[in-house]
Order: structure tokens, then sequence, then C-alpha cells
């Protein structure tokens, strides 16, 4: 009984550890992208795109081949004066001989290749909105922090007034100023925190968790992010986009589908040979029998020279759609490396004037003990370097996002991978 009731302690005792251990585990950006993408149903519906283009290049391919078959037959010939029977067994092969010769299943190979990189594009979209979902969250909870700090403070500051108050010192006014002044604080601190946790709830389920309370991220290290130079742009990077090359490999299928066109005007063989078990009285008996052909296609009304206007029509229309995205994306590019020069100098300004910030508060506080200045103007100092606190942190975290956004139309996936591990 004591074994028992020991074995039991030592398994509940795990168990805490287990949990506390889970409470206390931290998400960084990568697992938090690498869990949603496992388990994003998007993902796995491209994945079986993926393999029905594969399975249908595969037999593109092996039908370039000869095709070869088997003729097992048995008729009865039922004529006025007798009857009789034949069968025969027969190997027929037939082989459109222009399909392997200009290699028409290459159609089908770049079907699967441009597959693979809509999958691509939409794991970019997963970790868009898990970067994004990410950013948001790191800012929220930053911003209830910091609201945090600055609630505790004047909840001191009000127990300083009200005992000035008490003797004297002070009016009522400055009491009630710091009362609504918390107040406002805690409606606020509210107000992020349901938005926190929408997102929060968001993230979770995209990671494939239910609950989102233990859901812990791992800071952002914002100071050493925006030190960093910003990265060159070079229009070559974008090639390697997913949505920039699915349609080059589109583009490609149609030329190769032009080879289709020009296969199908090319000789078709034909093959044929096997043993006739010949029951006709009046013939020479059983007898083996060989056919070779070649068809020729002869005229068609046309619908060779529409084939080729068809695919041509297609081929251009997606070079335009092509050079639309190049372009649309290098706007984008162009556009996110400004911001991230901006922000650069906007986040050396804010760590001035967040200096000057903070010795302004210890100014304020020091001349509002000595009676210099009013509760008003202390608390409009305070609140002023919360607001620069939150500017500051803001600005990072918006140049992190821009920074991934960059990250995420260059294709360059593991440096987002790298920002906070």
């Amino acid at each position: 009984m004591r074994l028992f009731i020991q074995l039991r302690i030592l398994s509940l005792t795990i168990l805490l550890f287990f949990s506390a251990g889970q409470a206390q585990e931290l998400f960084s950006l990568k697992d938090c992208i690498d869990l949603a993408a496992c388990n994003s149903f998007r993902l796995q519906a491209d994945s079986q795109r993926v393999a029905a283009a594969k399975k249908d290049f595969l037999l593109s391919r092996s039908q370039a081949l000869p095709q070869f078959s088997t003729e097992l037959a048995r008729t009865e010939m039922m004529l006025s004066p007798y009857q009789f029977r034949q069968q025969w067994v027969m190997l027929n092969s037939d082989w459109a001989a222009g399909s392997l010769l200009l290699k028409t299943y290459k159609t089908t190979q770049n079907n699967f290749l441009s597959a693979q990189e809509n999958q691509k594009y939409s794991k970019l979209q997963i970790i868009r909105r898990v970067s994004q979902l990410y950013i948001h969250i790191l800012q929220k909870q930053k911003n209830i922090s910091l609201f945090g700090e600055r609630l505790k403070l004047l909840e001191t500051h009000l127990k300083i007034n009200q005992a000035l108050w008490q003797s004297g010192a002070r009016t009522q006014l400055d009491v009630l100023q710091t009362k609504s002044e918390i107040l406002r604080l805690k409606e606020q601190i509210a107000g992020l925190q349901i938005e926190a946790k929408n997102l929060q709830q968001e993230l979770a389920r995209l990671m494939g968790k239910e609950n989102s309370e233990n859901l812990k991220l791992k800071p952002m290290p914002l100071t050493g992010l925006t030190d960093q130079n910003v990265p060159n742009f070079s229009g070559q990077w974008l090639q390697s986009n997913p949505r920039i090359q699915a349609l080059h490999f589109q583009s490609e299928a149609e030329q190769m589908r032009l080879r289709s066109v020009f296969a199908s005007q090319l000789p078709r063989f034909r093959f044929s040979g096997g043993y006739v078990a010949d029951g006709d009285p009046t013939g020479d008996g059983n007898y083996w029998q060989v056919t070779a052909g070649i068809e020729f296609p002869l005229f068609q009304w046309g619908a060779t020279r529409f084939q080729r206007q068809k695919i041509f029509a297609n081929y251009q229309s997606l070079q335009f759609e092509k050079r639309a995205v190049e372009r649309e994306l290098s706007i984008l590019a162009e556009q996110k490396i400004e911001s991230l020069i901006k922000l650069k100098e906007i986040i050396s300004l804010q760590k001035e004037r967040l200096q000057n910030s903070q010795l302004a508060n210890k100014l304020a506080e020091a001349n509002y003990q000595a009676g210099l200045i009013t509760n008003l103007e202390f608390l409009t100092v305070q609140q002023q370097l919360t607001e620069n606190q939150l500017q500051l942190e803001e600005s990072g975290l918006r140049y992190a996002l821009n920074l991934i956004e960059f990250y995420i139309l260059t294709n360059q996936i593991e440096k987002i991978y790298e920002l906070n591990q």
C-alpha cells in the first residue's frame, strides 16, 4: 500500500513537472511557422495536387513509348452451306513516335513543377499571416506591459496625492485627476487584452493548438535587428519568388504543347502479328498473320493551325502576366526597402526623444514634489514618456514586419527563421 502511494505521488510529481515545463515553453517565429505549415489544410491540398501532377507526368512519359496489347478472340461463321469457327491470338503495337522524339511529355513535367511552386507560394502566405500575428501579439503584450508599469506608478502617485490632500498640501482635484488617469489606463489595458487574446487564439488554431493560454512567444531582438544594415535590393532576387516561377513553368508548358501539335503530324506506327486457327473447310488451314503499317495525317480542316494560334495566345498571355507580377513584386520590394531605411531614421530619432522624456519625467517628479508644477502637468509628462516608449517599440516591430515581408517577396525563408532563434 505504501509503495502504491509513493508511486502515485511520483507520477503526479512528474506530471506536474511536465505540465510546468509545457507552460513555460517559448515558441520562436520558426516554431510557429513550422507548426502552422504542418497543420495547414491548404498545404495538404497543395501536396495532393503536386502528387497528382507528378503522376500525370509519369503517365504521359510512359504513353510516349510504344504501347503493346494482346488480343484473344473467337468467331463463329454461319454460312448457308456450312458453318465454322476461327480463333486467334494477336500481339498489337501502336506507337506515336513523335511524342517520344519531341518529348511532348515535358508539358506535364512543367505542370508538375508549376504545382510545386504554387505549393511554395501557399507556404509563403502562411509565413506572412503567422508573422503578422506573431508581431502584433508581441506589440499588444508590450503595450500591456508598459501600461501596467505606468499603472503601478500612478497607483503609488495616487496614495501620495491622497496623503498630501489630507494634510492640506494638495487639493482634491489632484486626486481626481490621478484617479481618472488610472481608470483610463485600466480601460486601455482591458481593450489591449481583448485584442491580444483574439490574435493568440487565431495563431494557436493555425498551429493546431486548441488552448492559447500557454502560448508563450519568444521576444524579437529589436535592438540587434534595427542595428543591422538594410538589405540591398536586386531585381534578380525576385526571380526565385514562387509566383514568378509558377508562371515561368506554365509558359514552358505552353511551348511544349507546340511540340505536341508538331508530333501529331508525324507518322504513327502500327504493328500486329499472331496465329489464327482457321476452321474454314474450304481454306488452307491454320496460318500466321503479320500486319505492319504507317498512319499519316492528311487533312484536318485547319485544326493544326488553330491549335498553334491558341497555344501562342496562351503563351503571350502568360508572358504578360509574368511581367505584371514582376513589376508588382518589384514595386513592393522597393517600398519595403524604402520603409526600412525611413524606419531606421525614425527609430534613431525616437531613441533620442525617449532619453529626453526619461530626463523630463525625473525632473517633473522632483518639481511636483517641490510644488513647482501641477499634478496635471506631471501626469502629462509621465504619459508622454509612456507614449514614447510605445512608439519606439512599435517602430521596431514595424521594422521587423517590413523585413519579413521583404524576405517573403524574395523567397528568403531561412533568413526569416533566423530572426529570433
